[in-house]
């Protein structure tokens, strides 16, 4: 009995040995470190001054100049500004939603806001005015805006989306006097 186990080792250990063959190769590995992708509220988007009901046309402000349309008094009418900053050259997509909900705090009335925007490379801030966009037309909200940090223009990576938009009654009849509010969610990520 002991011969044959020994004979079975011997056996077993033969075709471990000249049963293995060994190729290897190598793989490149890498990874691109991107700054990391922040955006900030720079400016609110501000109306002014509407009338109760929109028999005129629905008040809207353009994105790219400020320009406003059925406003009775657009002295503090202003584009909303949102500063995004990242990596110089990098293409990112920037949307909302289709829609914002704004109301009136001291009733049940409401309004609502369609979205539109645009982008500049110029960094703009606070009591800043529009310039300088770059789409020729503006993207309606729930839709996909893609543009890039910069353009090649500088090395800072930052551009400012403008935001303006039009606004709808959501009820026929006389809007209640008040100030209306509510908030627009820029959603950016990089492509």
């Amino acid at each position: 009995m002991k011969k044959l186990n020994f004979i079975f080792t011997v056996f077993a250990f033969v075709a471990l040995t000249t049963g293995s063959a060994l190729a290897q190769t190598t793989i490149d590995a890498s990874a691109e470190v991107q700054s990391n992708l922040v955006a900030s509220q720079e400016q609110d988007l501000n109306f002014g001054v509407v009338l109760q009901d929109f028999t005129d046309g629905n008040p809207t402000i353009d994105p790219k100049n400020a320009n406003t349309t059925n406003v009775v008094d657009d002295a503090n009418a202003t584009v909303g500004f949102v500063k995004v900053t990242g990596t110089q050259g990098q293409g990112v997509d920037v949307s909302t939603g289709s829609s914002v909900t704004l109301t009136e705090s001291n009733s049940s009335d409401e309004m609502t806001l369609t979205p539109n925007y645009n982008y500049t490379y110029d960094n703009l801030s606070l009591a800043g005015t529009p310039a300088n966009a770059v789409e020729a037309s503006n993207v309606q909200g729930g839709s996909t805006l893609s543009m890039t940090l910069d353009g090649g223009t500088d090395t800072d990576g930052i551009n400012t989306i403008l935001i303006g938009g039009n606004l709808t009654e959501t009820s026929s009849g006389a809007l209640s006097t008040g100030t209306y509010n509510g908030t627009v969610t820029v959603n950016v990520i990089y492509q």
